[in-house]
């Protein structure tokens, strides 16, 4: 039985000041389409704040979010999916050109084999022809002379007969010689094909790289945390901040605190969202993934009249790709089930491909959070200062040096 994050003494009639989550955006599109795929969902929904249970993150306030910093969220979030797109398919090219090279070798190792024996019987075919021609022209007297008639003509006979056999082999042989050189040219010529795509492909993702440090820097000059980017702490970084704060995680199936933070950069990064940002939000979620066995890290399905029942989820890495999946929804106006490197989550979004991917490209907040600031409120969590209380947590996460020695 999983463990209610709600204290027995929370009242369900009235929103207390929580973090709530599970926004009705989210739930009526998952409803809509996910079906049995997971219990029923209603309302927002109230979340453990670190406060509670932990050491508070510092005061935070509400604010309206800038239309200037909106804007420039979505240039970051556009960017970004392009970095990603375009990561993605340079790691494609990798893979297929290291497969061509594999290919090239087992080509290579045939082919060797297959010119010496060729040559081999060239060289005898050679040879016999020079010893006929040696036989026949002008060594024809002595062998006359010493051999007989009789015996000259059954040695050229027995050398004509060989020869035959030996032009068929060699006539096989070729035929093996050149097919593989055809093989062969036709794996080396698409190699420099995926070769050329593969730099193209790597000047335009150092201008998308470009493109979205400029907008994240405009982001940041205006005060706002653009969703998207690049993960800006190792996992090694997470794990470490996690461990020096003295929290113990309470993790399913001796998953530990390692494994999970090297999860988020994964999924995160598979995406394009910060694995800082959803690493703090977790924290915040489950107070510091103090109630945590039922895999599910970020509040996915709970809500205020939930009794704290949410959706379980089957192992760590399947929430932590649910819940960057959603993230990249609210940050991404044209993020799309095609462009995720993963299907969604069945899970949260069900078996069925097709239902998945129109469930989760029909989102209807799809785009209204491109930076963190705007979450709350409505968008993930009802609570006003919920982007705050995350963007606190993550705050310390970015600014943990580990002890040295």
């Amino acid at each position: 039985m999983r463990r209610s994050r709600r204290p027995s003494s929370a009242r369900v009639d009235r929103i207390r000041p929580r973090a709530r989550a599970a926004v009705v955006p989210i739930l009526l599109v998952v409803l809509a389409s996910v079906g049995s795929a997971a219990p029923a969902l209603a309302g927002p929904r109230a979340v453990a704040d670190p406060a509670e249970s932990a050491d508070p993150p510092t005061t935070v306030t509400t604010k309206a979010v800038d239309r200037r910093i909106l804007d420039a969220g979505r240039e970051v979030s556009e960017a970004e999916a392009e970095r990603v797109d375009l990561a993605r398919a340079i790691a494609e090219i990798d893979a297929a050109v290291t497969d061509l090279d594999a290919r090239i070798a087992g080509v290579d190792a045939d082919l060797g084999p297959a010119r010496t024996a060729r040559d081999d019987v060239l060289g005898r075919l050679q040879g016999r022809a020079v010893t006929v021609y040696q036989q026949r022209g002008t060594g024809l007297g002595a062998a006359l002379s010493i051999a007989g008639p009789d015996r000259l003509a059954a040695g050229a006979h027995y050398a004509d007969a060989l020869a035959v056999v030996d032009a068929a082999s060699l006539a096989r042989l070729q035929a093996v010689v050149d097919d593989l050189e055809a093989r062969r040219s036709g794996l080396v010529a698409e190699r420099r094909d995926r070769t050329d795509e593969r730099s193209r492909r790597a000047v335009e993702l150092v201008e998308a790289q470009a493109r979205s440090a400029v907008a994240a820097g405009r982001v940041a000059a205006l005060g706002g945390t653009p969703v998207m980017g690049a993960s800006p702490v190792s996992a090694g970084a997470l794990a470490g901040w996690f461990r020096a704060s003295g929290h113990g995680a309470v993790l399913s199936g001796g998953v530990t605190i390692e494994d999970l933070a090297a999860l988020f950069v994964e999924e995160g990064e598979a995406v394009g969202v910060r694995a800082d940002l959803a690493f703090a939000q977790s924290v915040v979620e489950t107070g510091w993934f103090a109630h945590a066995t039922d895999d599910n890290f970020a509040g996915i399905g709970a809500c205020d009249s939930c009794d704290g029942r949410e959706i379980a989820f089957p192992t760590p890495r399947a929430v932590v790709r649910a819940q960057m999946q959603l993230l990249r929804n609210y940050a991404d106006a044209d993020a799309r089930a095609s462009g995720l490197g993963h299907p969604p989550e069945v899970t949260l979004y069900g078996v069925d491909p097709v239902g998945a991917a129109r469930t989760y490209d029909g989102f209807s907040a799809k785009g209204s959070a491109p930076v963190w600031d705007a979450m709350g409120g409505g968008r993930w969590a009802t609570d006003p200062v919920y982007a705050g209380k995350v963007l606190a947590v993550a705050a310390g996460i970015r600014a943990f040096t580990p002890p040295s020695g």
